[in-house]
Order: structure tokens, then C-alpha cells, then sequence
């Protein structure tokens, strides 16, 4: 999955990311992002991953039975880069780009 480019603009204490992925293959299926700004409260992991699903389930129609979740650092990615996921070391892995067709 491509992680298309959010930004944040203006003061934030806390920004997180979690992907919601196949265990099986590493393909990411969802990704869900939580900025809070000066002075909010923040979602725990637990609270993330379940808006997470709850949102790529109802929003996207995608099935979450069986999906697995890994927490990222939006702040340490490539926006514009596709991802998967390493599955035996749960790390994120920046995938070749796409061949363009003729």
C-alpha cells in the first residue's frame, strides 16, 4: 500500500500510525494516523488499533478477521513510498517501485 502524504500543520503533542496488515503475506491493507493537538488526549495502542479496524471495516469495507496491527512512526517514513510488512521481523519494508506500463 502506498502511503499517500498527510501533513500536520500546526502545533501537535503526539502523532501516531498504526497499519493493519496480512500476517500471512505482510500486505498492508489499512492505515490509520491520530494527531492530537496541544492539550487533547491521545488514543492508547489498544484505542488506535480498534478505531483502526473499526474504520477500515465500516469505511472501506475491507474484512479485519485475522489482520494483524503494527504501530509506525509516521514521522520516519516515505509518504510517497509503497510499504509491506516484514512479517518474521514486524518492521516496515519499503517496496521496489512499481514497473510503469508501456
Amino acid at each position: 500500500m502506498k502511503m499517500t502524504k498527510n501533513q500536520v500543520f500546526g502545533p501537535y503533542d503526539h502523532w501516531s500510525m498504526v497499519v493493519l496488515y496480512d500476517p500471512k503475506t505482510g500486505n498492508i491493507l489499512h492505515k490509520h494516523q491520530a494527531v492530537t493537538t496541544r492539550g487533547g488526549t491521545h488514543p492508547d495502542q489498544a484505542t488506535l488499533e480498534k478505531e483502526a479496524a473499526d474504520h477500515a471495516s465500516r469505511a472501506r469495507n475491507i474484512p479485519v478477521d485475522g489482520v494483524a496491527f503494527l504501530a509506525v512512526d509516521p514521522r520516519e517514513i516515505d509518504h510517497n513510498a509503497r510499504y509491506t510488512v516484514d512479517v518474521k521481523n514486524r518492521s516496515l519494508l519499503k517496496a521496489a517501485p512499481r514497473a510503469r506500463r508501456a
